[in-house]
């Protein structure tokens, strides 16, 4: 069997249903941390006070 091509090999895909209306935070931290793990330098954003991703813990990705 043939290897794959770097490029597609590293890709990941997430899929999200009812999570985006119940939990966008969430949903957001998931996508920011495999943004993060394929190189991506920018920071993410929490939307208010209470989002996890501003909440200075291991989902804090800024």
């Amino acid at each position: 069997m043939q290897q794959l091509p770097r490029r597609v090999a590293a890709k990941a895909t997430l899929r999200f249903g009812y999570q985006i209306v119940s939990d966008p935070c969430g949903a957001a931290v998931q996508v920011a941390t495999v943004l993060r793990t394929r190189g991506w330098p920018g920071p993410a954003t929490a939307c208010g006070p209470k989002c996890p991703i501003g909440l200075g813990n291991a989902a804090n990705l800024n």
